[in-house]
């Protein structure tokens, strides 16, 4: 199975007053890399928008991977054909 990862996008600060409604602003950052230990005992380092040829078993656990972006879900891995 060959995936992709890409990437994840945090949210680094958040400015502004709620209290007295002046104006917020966010600043966002981008991990290129994240370290993963796989079902398969591998410990791997992925790069973003690098393509990787992974087992099943290790790949639909890839694919099941998420982060929290703000309130939704955002998915680390895609398949690619």
């Amino acid at each position: 199975m060959k995936i992709k990862f890409l990437g994840m996008k945090k949210q680094g600060r958040v400015s502004g007053c709620s209290a007295c409604g002046k104006r917020r602003v966010s600043s966002y950052s981008f991990e290129r890399t994240k370290t993963i230990t796989l079902p398969s005992g591998l410990r791997k380092t992925f790069f973003a928008g690098e393509v990787y040829d992974v087992s099943e078993s290790d790949g639909s656990f890839l694919l099941s991977q998420t982060y929290d972006m703000n309130t939704r879900q955002e998915a680390m891995f895609e398949v690619v054909s």
